[in-house]
């Protein structure tokens, strides 16, 4: 069995959607009733992105493409026996310590039916070399803990723990912040927040992030709406980003202008993000956080759901 890795062209998009689409099990389309059970070409482009994003749709993923490759991001496949068989996506990164200088994996899909053939250590391999190639010495992967067995066996480990959580924006977890200190904004200063720590909100990596918050994609019944505030707290100045959906959860992300684990700031900072997203009409919002943070947000009274880890897998070259 010979696995071939080579990069992605315009021609393998459909193929690319078809691996993406070998995850979801059943497909749900939307009536007034809820979520009905339908097949996948009874669904329009809006109810496919909610399976799984760009990913889920020729129209989408083909934007996507064009979009990534143009912000520097690299896509390879997986071809085995003429078929393309998997995907995996990559960025360079930089940014303020401890992540610093790495290539970020942006996403990695393997066919449901060619899983644990070596397909996927086989891409991680090809992203590895990619980076010594450059000179960059490390790997970074956000991804899920059912992916640890996978990581740990091609020689990665944990980098950082994290969480994401569900805060609901109430009287109770905003409490007595004091005097509130902010500035709307009309869009996101790049150069400012790659000057600061994304430790809020941290799905991904900086660069990955932002390309979320500017890409427009052609859906129609999802609107994705962002709100962008500068946030002055003791002499340090942070910034808070707000993703507003009508079908989706809305998201929290913050760029802090402090020490890495100064989790004392990171709660005022997300208790003030709360009291400015109930100004915007959010009743809640999804973000991330470093799991080592829950307790010192609980002893500061936000209270929170915890979803699911995101654990940070790490490679040194």
């Amino acid at each position: 069995m010979m696995i071939i890795i080579r990069e992605a062209t315009i021609d393998d998009v459909e193929k690319i959607v078809e691996i993406h689409k070998s995850d979801v099990k059943k497909w749900y389309k939307i009536e007034d009733n809820g979520l009905v059970e339908a097949n996948y070409d009874e669904l329009s482009i809006d109810e496919r992105w909610l399976h799984g994003g760009q990913w889920m749709s020729k129209e989408t993923y083909l934007h996507h493409f064009r979009n990534f490759t143009s912000w520097g991001g690299k896509i390879l496949v997986a071809v085995l026996n003429g078929e393309v068989v998997g995907e995996i996506e990559f960025i360079d990164v930089e940014e303020p310590e401890p992540y610093g200088e790495h290539v970020s994996v942006y996403v990695l899909m393997i066919h449901q039916r060619v899983r644990g053939m070596g397909v996927g250590k086989e891409l991680m391999k090809a992203v590895e070399k990619c980076a010594k190639e450059k000179g960059v010495k490390k790997i970074l992967v956000n991804s899920e803990e059912r992916s640890l067995g996978f990581y740990r066996k091609i020689g990665y480990g944990i980098f950082e723990a994290y969480t994401s959580i569900e805060i609901k924006i109430n009287t109770e977890n905003i409490g007595d912040i004091g005097s509130l200190h902010y500035e709307p904004l009309t869009g996101i200063d790049e150069t400012a927040v790659y000057a600061r720590r994304l430790i809020v909100g941290r799905f991904l990596d900086t660069k990955s992030t932002l390309y979320n918050i500017k890409i427009k994609f052609p859906l129609t019944e999802l609107s994705l709406k962002f709100f962008y505030f500068k946030l002055f707290d003791n002499h340090c100045t942070h910034f808070i980003v707000f993703r507003k959906s009508n079908m989706i959860n809305h998201s929290l992300y913050s760029w802090l202008d402090i020490k890495y684990g100064d989790w004392e700031t990171m709660s005022n900072v997300i208790k003030s993000a709360l009291s400015i997203g109930e100004k915007i009409g959010l009743d809640k919002v999804l973000t991330c956080v470093p799991s080592r943070s829950l307790d010192r947000l609980r002893k500061n009274g936000v209270k929170f759901k915890e979803i699911e880890k995101i654990p940070i897998f790490v490679k040194y070259l």
